[in-house]
């Protein structure tokens, strides 16, 4: 007589459409799942026959990896695979992925989404959302218990687990490196109050400010967006409003890119006359002259530890959690000790 085969997550996700994870979570008595989606699982699970592995005879101490698929989304025009900074991030996601036998998609949405009920979220066990993904998008995750981690998302009060970079420290140490090459008139430029990574960057320099005693002028700051336009039109600005600052920390390599090429424009010659620090270390960084000095974000460690979330939370649900991953300085040519 054949043995019959066991009854798994999977086969109670075929049966009710619903992704492994979110079986996951109902069957281990989870939060963030909805009720109607539990009444359809508790109802597969029994008419399945399915047994809780608790109950069955041990024949191994390792758990099973429930992790097989993995969606990678992208959401806005800047979060392409063109887009260097999230391709880093892929990048690593794809190489963990492939180490511990998971499956990787990607999916790019740019522009406006209008039906955000059109969008695959039980294709695969969890998602990654990078980019600027829509907020009601990431509360019907949520309110159907697919697991997420939100990777570099800028956009404030998004709910879930999360990676991104340490913004507040990593600007307080870009100041402190000007600071300490002896500027004490140092001027910021960062993104829209409303991003979370500008307004971390920029409580970061504020901290610096006071912490250094350095010159505190609120006019030597200016937030608007992270592109090269508002570098371009940002230099100009902080010119006719604060005057005379020797270094300029731009929070964004693309505002720092249009800050070299306002100061071009204007005759200000960097770092003789101007010192210049980004953040991100884009690729383009080694391609400016001066090269620029920026502080670097390991993006192939951060979807390395993105992947490893997921895979975390999928197999052991559990409370959402904010990893923060550290930057490293560093220096090129754009900063020097002012004249």
């Amino acid at each position: 007589m054949e043995k019959q085969a066991r009854v798994g997550l999977k086969d109670i996700a075929a049966q009710t459409g619903v992704s492994s994870a979110a079986v996951s979570l109902v069957l281990n008595n989870r939060p963030g799942v909805s009720s109607e989606t539990r009444r359809r699982v508790h109802d597969a699970a029994k008419k399945l026959g399915y047994e809780p592995r608790r109950n069955r005879i041990a024949t191994s101490t390792v758990r099973e990896n429930i992790l097989r698929t993995v969606g990678f989304y992208t959401f806005g025009v800047n979060a392409g695979l063109s887009h260097s900074y999230y391709g880093d991030i892929l990048s690593g996601a794809s190489a963990e992925a492939r180490e511990i036998g998971t499956q990787l998609t990607l999916q790019a949405f740019d522009g406006q989404l209008t039906d955000l009920g059109e969008l695959p979220i039980h294709a695969t066990d969890g998602l990654l959302l990078s980019g600027r993904p829509p907020r009601n998008f990431v509360m019907r995750l949520q309110q159907e218990g697919v697991p997420y981690v939100l990777v570099c998302c800028s956009l404030a009060h998004l709910p879930g687990d999360a990676i991104g970079p340490e913004n507040i420290e990593s600007s307080y140490r870009a100041v402190r490196y000007l600071a300490d090459q002896g500027h004490q008139r140092i001027a910021y430029l960062g993104g829209e109050p409303d991003n979370a990574d500008a307004r971390e960057r920029y409580l970061g320099y504020r901290w610096a400010i006071a912490d250094l005693g350095l010159e505190d002028d609120e006019e030597l700051a200016l937030l608007s967006f992270f592109d090269t336009d508002h570098g371009i039109s940002g230099l100009h600005q902080l010119l006719n409003q604060a005057g005379d600052f020797t270094a300029l920390y731009a929070a964004s390599d693309f505002l720092a890119m249009g800050v070299y090429r306002s100061a071009r424009e204007l005759g200000i010659s960097i770092p003789d006359e101007l010192s210049v620090l980004g953040f991100d270390n884009n690729t383009l960084c080694d391609t400016l002259h001066p090269t620029l000095t920026t502080m670097g974000l390991n993006r192939d460690r951060v979807g390395r530890l993105a992947i490893q979330r997921l895979s975390t939370i999928v197999n052991h649900p559990q409370r959402s959690t904010i990893t923060r991953v550290p930057t490293e300085l560093i220096e090129r040519e754009s900063c020097q000790s002012p004249v």
